[in-house]
């Protein structure tokens, strides 16, 4: 075998090595452009003294990855394509594979004479392994090699590593630990699109669009995986990436598109069970058109390439959406997922129980929210909630619009009514009142208009008229970590019962009374007893009430301990 013909030079080109450039890590790389461009001997001209070292058999070269995702560079359309064939040749892959895994292992030099390749297809090889495996994040787009002269085979590849192994340990750290909150969104039985859609929703609700350094060419950062995960936001390339990098933790095929017109990247996916067909899956577009417009969530989610350039075609979509001069344009012909009913929801999904709960029409005043329920196995979508009613404003106009919204918290919907804030439990199956009129609601004055989710708080804004017409919109806020579920509240003409339920730390059950205005005109309290109860009386001229479970120290002050529950009763 080669390796043992010329043991005696691979010895002396290791100590050569160390003794010239030190371990192989970028800092300690000529930088010369002639020596890069012309693909020249890595060695300064004064130790030129040394080729003789290496004998008639193997030399040293230095050698680049000319076009990397993670710098912020696109390819040609003949790099992509020859990228996307290394990909599906077995002779490739082979190869592709056995690099990176020497890389995630950190080795000096990889020996790869066992393959028998050129160096044509070793720079073919490395540069598809960047750009296609995310997690090699820590090393230099320079790399070293050794090759046989007189065959032209090459011998060993010598990474170049951007960190330390103590430096990418930590780094890696941080990775590990958003993916890990990423795949805790991954439910049992969910099939391969339930999976994919659960990582869209993940990107989609936490990351935003790096504009502050989108035109820092200085600032490499926001094309890679780690920035994504540990800032928050990235670019086209990070979110990329990082999607990818996921899907490869699943097992999910899953490859880049690219448009140097469009300067853009985004995902193909194989998001069927059982299938081998590509769909186009732009996470970045869908982040930043959720969060910033409005938008689905989906609305960039499992389209075919027809789709994904005729974007226009579809209501109340221009050109500006359309993907155009792209690679790869004919992977994804199968258009079965281009309106799934989750692609033009104006709410962001949820997984419950096997399906996916979501809020419709969002912006079509004509017509109230409709809560649904989709199940992706079964291609099958119900309405579960309708949400009724008119917004009144002064001088007892009605309005026949609703202009009601849905969040989510920990897998329960929030919505709003002209008067009240409501809450649907896929697990309960019903939905109930949360808060009857909250502050600042009045009727025939000041009704809600729509209401968010941010974090754990929930807000809702009120106003005199509709926005639209100048009216200056109140927001309010509640933490709806201090606002769970009570126990079950009965209401008769003799009074109310209440069952209450464990809530941890609380003292104190508080019951408070409001009238048709939203004016405090009374308070109950007792001893708080979990899994005990509560019989009282309604006050008079109540409209409504509002229970309590609350700590109270001993300078007299109430703190919400978990629990709380409005009801209306009129």
């Amino acid at each position: 075998m080669r390796r043992y013909r010329c043991i005696f030079w691979t010895i002396l080109l290791l100590i050569a090595s160390v003794a010239v450039q030190g371990t192989a890590f970028a800092e300690n790389v000529s930088t010369d452009d002639a020596l890069i461009s012309d693909d020249a001997l890595m060695f300064e001209e004064d130790d030129a003294d040394l080729n003789g070292k290496y004998g008639d058999e193997t030399m040293r070269y230095l050698s680049f990855v000319k076009n990397a995702y993670q710098c912020g560079k696109l390819l040609s359309a003949e790099e992509k394509a020859a990228e996307l064939n290394a990909l599906t040749d077995p002779s490739t892959v082979e190869v592709i594979e056995f690099i990176h895994q020497g890389i995630l292992n950190m080795e000096e030099q990889i020996f790869i004479e066992d393959f028998d390749i050129n160096k044509e297809t070793l720079d073919l090889c490395y540069q598809t392994m960047v750009n296609n495996y995310p997690d090699i994040y820590f090393i230099s787009m320079k790399y070293s090699y050794t090759i046989f002269v007189n065959e032209g085979i090459i011998e060993s590849v010598i990474p170049i590593y951007d960190m330390t192994p103590e430096e990418r340990n930590e780094k890696q750290q941080i990775v590990d630990e958003e993916v890990e909150k990423i795949l805790d969104t991954i439910e049992p039985g969910m099939n391969r699109f339930d999976q994919v859609a659960a990582v869209n929703n993940y990107f989609s609700s936490n990351y935003h669009y790096d504009y502050e350094h989108l035109y820092d060419d200085s600032y490499d950062g926001k094309y890679t995986m780690p920035h994504l995960f540990e800032k928050k936001e990235a670019v086209c390339q990070g979110f990329t990436l990082a999607f990818q990098y996921i899907m490869q933790k699943l097992d999910i095929p899953c490859t880049t598109a690219q448009s140097n017109e469009m300067q853009h990247i985004w995902n193909l996916v194989q998001a069927k069970e059982g299938s081998e067909n590509w769909y186009n899956l732009d996470v970045t577009w869908d982040t930043i058109y959720y969060g910033e417009h409005g938008m689905s969530p989906y609305t960039f989610f499992l389209k075919s390439d027809y789709r994904f350039m005729n974007m226009h075609e579809q209501e109340g979509f221009g050109t500006g959406q359309d993907h155009v001069a792209y690679q790869p344009d004919d992977w994804a012909d199968d258009d079965s997922m281009n309106d799934i009913p989750i692609s033009d929801t104006g709410t962001q999904p949820f997984y419950s129980n096997g399906c996916w709960y979501y809020g419709k029409q969002k912006y079509d005043f004509g017509n109230p929210v409709t809560i649904y329920r989709y199940n992706s196995a079964t291609g099958e979508s119900e309405a579960v909630v309708q949400v009724n009613g008119e917004w009144a404003v002064p001088a007892g106009v009605y309005r026949g619009y609703c202009f009601n919204s849905v969040g989510v918290y920990e897998n329960k919907l929030y919505y709003n009514d002209a008067l009240n804030i409501y809450v649907y439990d896929p697990e309960v199956g019903e939905p109930r009142l949360f808060l009857a009129k909250p502050t600042g609601v009045v009727e025939g004055q000041t009704p809600i208009f729509e209401t968010r989710i941010e974090g754990d708080t929930l807000i809702y804004g009120t106003a005199p008229d509709y926005p639209g017409n100048g009216a200056v919109v109140t927001e309010h806020s509640i933490r709806l970590a201090t606002m769970e579920y009570i126990g079950e509240i009965q209401v008769t003409e003799t009074g109310i019962g209440i069952s209450i339920e464990e809530a941890e730390d609380a003292n104190k059950l508080v019951i408070a009374f409001f009238d048709a205005n939203g004016r405090f005109i009374g308070v109950d309290t007792q001893q708080y007893v979990p899994n005990g109860s509560y019989n009282g009386k309604v006050h008079d001229g109540a409209d409504s009430f509002t229970v309590f479970a609350v700590y109270v120290d001993e300078k007299g002050c109430y703190q919400p301990k978990g629990t709380s529950k409005s009801i209306q009763l009129k």
